[in-house]
């Protein structure tokens, strides 16, 4: 496939493969701030030559949620707001940090989720490199005490060649499959509905519609599907040429350090928990149910979170501490099974109870929830006693259990 001609005239003509061998002779700690055109930046962080970071660029936040979730899915909030943050050149890092030497974290995801973050900053910036000139500038951590804070003990050190090295493989690799100039970054957006829906089956085309809303960037969509964002990008890209789907620019996210609010999808969702109160949530794509649940347990004096997009239904919740959990078996894309498996994954929902809710009632449907890990079982239509007696029933067996 002629990947190492290709290769080595990217490596050569990078000027960041220049700046970082100058940096690990040198044995440089600091900060390289690489900009573009558009005034995009990107921060790389080095300690005596090695990359122990890297932040910026589109969209920051999207990609520090992803990485947590991908890495560190047991994080909980009150560690995402560590005091004193403004002291240290990046909230971030120091969040990594901090987790780690109060052994809350382990070394081996500190590393896997340092050097992912690290590549997908290096394959942008190499990316924007091949179709324009950048603007690199260094920032000695001897002239920045929070830069130099920052370095005092890195959480982890990357080999600065390794790191770009497979950075640049994946960018070839890129390239030499026709999508050079598409960005991870972007997202994928249905404009042809007539023609996607003749092209693939039905249950297909309802997924597609779910996922390719022009609201997740590639990337997005990857971490969702558990697939490598090349190989998502390749199966989208014959829909993409024929002009059935198109990539739009998609803004960031909102930070999750410096909100008083928890973000639940829709401004109507977003609540302050009260943890003196029991928080339900409940993971149904019908709106209905979630309408029906928060109108009887606020009512009760619960607080009440509704997620209706499963696929980002336990990225969500591991922020949260909720009493109970219901949850649907009949969702698209993932079903109800999939997504109390995932819960369970998570240590500290291990003993939530997780009820499931379905329009069957058969043995068959509750022997396979029970082996995902649910803890009961309630039948559609849901009437508002069962919601409440369920409620009493398994929050109650739970609090004494944990007591």
């Amino acid at each position: 496939m002629n990947t190492s001609s290709n290769f080595s005239a990217i490596k050569k003509d990078t000027e960041l493969t220049k700046q970082l061998a100058n940096f690990r002779q040198e044995e440089f700690s600091g900060r390289l701030e690489v900009k573009s055109h558009a005034q995009i930046v990107w921060r790389l962080y080095l300690y005596v030559g090695r990359l122990v970071w890297a932040d910026g660029g589109q969209h920051p936040n999207r990609s520090w949620r992803r990485h947590l979730a991908k890495y560190y899915p047991k994080v909980n909030k009150s560690q995402l707001s560590i005091q004193d943050t403004e002291q240290w050149e990046c909230q971030n890092y120091q969040i990594i940090n901090i987790c780690l030497q109060e052994q809350k974290i382990k070394p081996q995801q500190v590393n896997a989720l340092i050097k992912s973050k690290i590549q997908e900053i290096l394959f942008d910036i190499l990316q924007q490199e091949t179709y324009q000139q950048l603007e690199y500038s260094r920032e000695p951590a001897k002239n920045y005490p929070a830069l130099a804070l920052m370095l005092k003990r890195p959480a982890a050190t990357i080999n600065s060649e390794q790191a770009l090295e497979e950075a640049q493989i994946y960018w070839s690799e890129w390239i030499k499959q026709g999508l050079g100039f598409w960005s991870p970054n972007t997202a994928p957006s249905i404009i042809n509905s007539d023609s996607l829906k003749k092209a693939v089956p039905e249950k297909t085309y309802q997924n597609l519609v779910k996922l390719l809303d022009g609201k997740r960037s590639l990337r997005d969509l990857a971490f969702l599907m558990g697939q490598d964002t090349l190989k998502v990008t390749l199966f989208l890209a014959s829909y993409l040429h024929q002009g059935v789907l198109s990539l739009v620019n998609v803004k960031d996210i909102a930070p999750l350090i410096g909100s008083t609010k928890i973000n639940t999808g829709s401004p109507q969702q977003q609540e302050k928990i009260n943890k003196n109160k029991g928080l339900i949530i409940s993971i149904d794509d019908q709106p209905e149910i979630g309408k029906l649940m928060g109108a009887v347990l606020r009512k009760a004096g619960y607080q009440f979170i509704s997620i209706q997009d499963n696929l980002n239904a336990v990225s969500r919740i591991i922020s949260y501490q909720p009493s109970l959990i219901f949850l649907d078996i009949n969702m698209p894309i993932i079903n109800g099974y999939e997504v109390c498996t995932q819960i369970r994954r998570v240590p500290e929902f291990k003993k939530i109870p997780i009820i499931m809710l379905t329009g069957a009632d058969g043995p068959i449907d509750k022997v396979r929830a029970k082996l995902a890990g649910a803890s009961g079982f309630i039948s559609k239509p849901v009437e508002v006693s069962q919601i409440l007696d369920t409620i009493e029933k398994f929050v109650v067996v739970s609090e004494n259990e944990n007591s």
